[in-house]
C-alpha cells in the first residue's frame, strides 16, 4: 500500500491543495481536499494492463472553473430543489438557485467548492484520507452548522469506500453522494454507451422538463427504465427515444429495491472491467452524461456527450417538497451515516 501527496495549487484567497494518491499495487486513486473530489481512478483490464475509468482533470484550475460535478462530493443537497425553497418547521427557507429557478446539488458553494482539512492513515490492509469540513449555518441559505466527515477508503482487493458522517446543530436537509462520471473502457477517449448496466431497482421517479421530479412513483416493468436485466446506456436510450442522439439520454432517480445491497453493476466487454456498487442509500441517479459538449478535456481526451455517465448513490431527489417521499432532514440529535462501495474486478 502506498499513498503519496503533492501540492495541487492554491484557492484564490492562497489557501493551499493538495492532491493524495492512493495505490494497492493495481489500482490507482487521486483525490484533493477541494471539494472531495476523486480525480482519477485507474484500475487493471482483463490483461493487467492499468488505466484511467474516470472523467476528470490534471489541474485545480479546471475544477476551480464551473466544470459538471467532475468526481466531485456534492453537498449539503443533492439533485435538485425545485424553485430553489421549501418548508421547514413552519419557515419558508430559500437557497441558491443555480440551475434556473431551481438549485442544484447545494448552490453556488455547495461542498465541491470548498477546502476541506485532511489526515491520512495508512495500514498494510487499507489507506485512508479523511475529510473534514463544518458548513457555517446559512451558507447557501441553508440552516444550521453541519460537521462533516468524509472518508476514502482504498483496500487490497480493489474495493474503493466512500463514508459520509454528518451531524448538524439545528433541522436541516441533508443527502449526499459522489459525483463520479465512469468510462471504464479507456476514462472519456471513447463513448460509453456500449457499457452494460445493470440497476437493482423496480421503480423510478419520473421527471418535468426542468428535470426536477414530478412526485410520482412508477413500476418500471415494460418501459426503458428498467435495468433490472443487464442492457447497454446505447440500447435504453434506443429504447426510450427511439434512437440515440446528443442531448438525449438518461438523468432520472431509480428506487433501490433494498438497502445495504448490490444497487448497480457495470461491465465494459472490450476492456474486460466490472464495476459493483453498493450503498446504504435508497436511490441512485443514472446520468448518461447526454449534456457534456466537448468544450471540457484531460490531455488529448475531449469530454463530448456519452463520453461518460454518472451512477450517484443517494436519497431521494426534492424530498424537502415531497410530502410522501422518505424524509432528508437531519435533526440535532441524530447521526448522517451513508457509505457507498465501488468494488472493480475483471470478467
Amino acid at each position: 500500500m502506498q499513498l503519496l501527496k503533492k501540492k495541487f495549487g492554491h484557492l484564490d484567497d492562497g489557501t493551499q491543495v493538495h492532491l493524495f494518491t492512493l495505490s494497492n499495487g493495481s489500482m490507482e486513486v487521486s483525490a484533493t481536499n477541494f471539494g472531495g473530489i476523486i480525480t482519477s481512478i485507474k484500475v487493471p483490464n482483463r490483461d493487467g494492463i492499468i488505466s484511467e475509468t474516470v472523467l476528470g482533470f490534471n489541474n485545480l484550475d479546471d475544477y476551480k472553473k464551473d466544470h459538471p460535478y467532475f468526481g466531485a462530493l456534492v453537498g449539503p443537497v443533492a439533485n435538485r430543489i425545485s424553485n430553489a425553497t421549501f418548508s421547514l418547521n413552519g419557515q419558508q427557507i430559500s437557497v441558491d438557485a443555480n440551475e434556473g429557478l431551481n438549485q442544484l446539488h447545494g448552490g453556488t458553494i455547495g461542498f465541491d467548492k470548498v477546502a476541506w482539512n485532511y489526515k491520512t492513515i495508512k495500514t498494510d490492509n487499507y489507506i485512508e484520507l479523511i475529510l473534514t469540513f463544518v458548513r457555517p449555518d446559512g451558507l447557501m441559505g441553508f440552516p444550521g452548522n453541519l460537521d462533516c466527515l468524509f472518508t476514502i477508503r482504498l483496500n487490497k482487493a480493489n474495493k474503493l469506500d466512500l463514508n459520509y458522517l454528518v451531524k448538524t446543530d439545528k433541522a436541516t436537509p441533508v443527502n449526499l453522494t459522489h459525483h463520479e462520471y465512469f468510462n471504464l473502457a479507456d476514462g472519456g477517449l471513447s463513448s460509453s454507451l456500449d457499457h452494460s448496466i445493470q440497476i437493482n431497482a423496480g421503480k423510478y421517479t419520473p421527471t418535468k422538463d426542468n428535470n426536477c421530479v414530478t412526485g410520482e412513483i412508477i413500476d418500471v416493468k415494460g418501459t426503458a427504465f428498467d435495468f433490472r436485466n443487464a442492457k447497454t446506456i446505447r440500447q435504453g436510450i434506443k429504447q426510450l427515444y427511439g434512437y440515440v442522439k446528443e442531448e438525449k439520454g438518461f438523468d432520472h432517480n431509480f428506487i433501490l429495491d433494498g438497502a445495504s445491497t448490490l444497487a448497480a453493476t457495470v461491465k465494459e466487454l472490450i476492456s474486460g472491467r466490472q464495476l459493483d456498487i453498493y450503498t446504504n442509500q435508497p436511490c441512485l441517479q443514472f446520468y448518461t452524461g447526454s449534456y457534456l459538449d466537448g468544450k471540457l478535456k484531460r490531455d488529448n481526451v475531449t469530454f463530448e456527450a456519452f463520453r461518460g455517465f454518472c451512477l450517484e448513490t443517494q436519497s431521494y431527489p426534492d424530498a424537502v417538497n415531497q410530502s410522501h417521499f422518505p424524509s432528508i432532514i437531519l435533526q440535532p440529535n441524530e447521526i448522517y451515516d451513508y457509505f457507498v462501495s465501488y468494488v472493480f474486478s475483471n470478467f
